[in-house]
Protein backbone atom coordinates (compact mmCIF):
# COMPACT_ATOMS: atom_id res chain seq x y z
CA UNK A 1 0.00 0.00 0.00
CA UNK A 2 2.81 2.45 0.83
CA UNK A 3 4.30 2.06 -2.67
CA UNK A 4 0.87 2.77 -4.15
CA UNK A 5 0.53 6.02 -2.17
CA UNK A 6 4.02 7.15 -3.17
CA UNK A 7 3.25 6.33 -6.81
CA UNK A 8 0.05 8.39 -6.69
CA UNK A 9 1.90 11.30 -5.08
CA UNK A 10 4.57 11.19 -7.81
CA UNK A 11 1.79 11.19 -10.42
CA UNK A 12 0.21 14.30 -8.89
CA UNK A 13 3.59 16.05 -8.70
CA UNK A 14 4.46 15.22 -12.32
CA UNK A 15 1.10 16.63 -13.50
CA UNK A 16 1.63 19.85 -11.52
CA UNK A 17 -1.32 19.20 -9.20
CA UNK A 18 0.75 18.79 -6.04
CA UNK A 19 3.93 20.38 -4.70
CA UNK A 20 5.85 18.59 -1.96
CA UNK A 21 7.87 20.97 0.18
CA UNK A 22 10.48 19.94 2.74
CA UNK A 23 9.38 21.62 5.96
CA UNK A 24 12.57 21.33 8.00
CA UNK A 25 13.57 24.74 9.23
CA UNK A 26 16.01 26.44 11.56
CA UNK A 27 14.94 27.09 15.17
CA UNK A 28 12.44 24.25 15.07
CA UNK A 29 9.76 24.40 17.77
CA UNK A 30 7.50 21.44 18.46
CA UNK A 31 3.88 21.74 17.26
CA UNK A 32 4.53 24.85 15.14
CA UNK A 33 5.13 22.95 11.87
CA UNK A 34 1.62 23.42 10.49
CA UNK A 35 1.57 27.16 11.13
CA UNK A 36 4.96 27.57 9.47
CA UNK A 37 3.88 25.39 6.53
CA UNK A 38 0.79 27.57 5.98
CA UNK A 39 2.84 30.77 6.12
CA UNK A 40 5.40 29.44 3.63
CA UNK A 41 2.66 28.22 1.29
CA UNK A 42 0.88 31.56 1.48
CA UNK A 43 4.05 33.52 0.71
CA UNK A 44 5.14 31.17 -2.06
CA UNK A 45 1.82 30.69 -3.88
CA UNK A 46 -0.17 33.87 -3.15
CA UNK A 47 0.32 35.24 -6.66
CA UNK A 48 0.71 31.93 -8.49
CA UNK A 49 -2.53 30.21 -7.47
CA UNK A 50 -6.15 31.19 -7.70
CA UNK A 51 -7.11 28.84 -4.85
CA UNK A 52 -5.17 27.16 -2.04
CA UNK A 53 -6.72 24.51 0.20
CA UNK A 54 -5.08 23.87 3.56
CA UNK A 55 -5.91 20.45 4.91
CA UNK A 56 -4.17 17.64 6.74
CA UNK A 57 -2.98 14.53 4.92
CA UNK A 58 -5.84 12.53 6.44
CA UNK A 59 -8.53 15.01 5.38
CA UNK A 60 -10.32 15.26 2.04
CA UNK A 61 -12.10 18.16 0.38
CA UNK A 62 -14.98 16.80 -1.69
CA UNK A 63 -18.07 18.57 -3.02
CA UNK A 64 -21.38 17.31 -1.62
CA UNK A 65 -22.78 17.27 -5.16
CA UNK A 66 -20.87 14.46 -6.89
CA UNK A 67 -21.41 16.03 -10.32
CA UNK A 68 -19.31 19.07 -9.28
CA UNK A 69 -15.56 19.45 -9.17
CA UNK A 70 -13.78 21.24 -6.34
CA UNK A 71 -12.95 24.13 -8.66
CA UNK A 72 -16.68 24.49 -9.46
CA UNK A 73 -17.52 24.90 -5.78
CA UNK A 74 -14.67 27.35 -5.23
CA UNK A 75 -15.65 29.37 -8.31
CA UNK A 76 -19.26 29.60 -7.09
CA UNK A 77 -18.13 30.92 -3.70
CA UNK A 78 -15.80 33.32 -5.47
CA UNK A 79 -18.75 34.71 -7.45
CA UNK A 80 -21.07 34.84 -4.41
CA UNK A 81 -18.51 36.47 -2.09
CA UNK A 82 -16.05 38.39 -4.32
CA UNK A 83 -14.46 40.35 -1.47
CA UNK A 84 -13.76 37.28 0.72
CA UNK A 85 -10.12 36.31 1.03
CA UNK A 86 -10.69 32.98 2.85
CA UNK A 87 -13.39 30.44 3.65
CA UNK A 88 -13.57 28.03 6.57
CA UNK A 89 -15.10 24.67 5.74
CA UNK A 90 -16.82 22.82 8.59
CA UNK A 91 -15.88 19.21 9.05
CA UNK A 92 -18.41 16.61 7.94
CA UNK A 93 -17.94 14.95 11.33
CA UNK A 94 -18.55 18.14 13.31
CA UNK A 95 -17.48 21.72 13.24
CA UNK A 96 -14.22 22.94 14.75
CA UNK A 97 -14.36 26.24 16.57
Amino acid sequence: MKGSIIGERISFVSRGVLDVVDMEYINHEAFKEQQVAHQICNRHYRYASQYVIYNDIDEFFLPLNVSERIVDVLSRYDRLYPSACAFIVSSFWGSHV
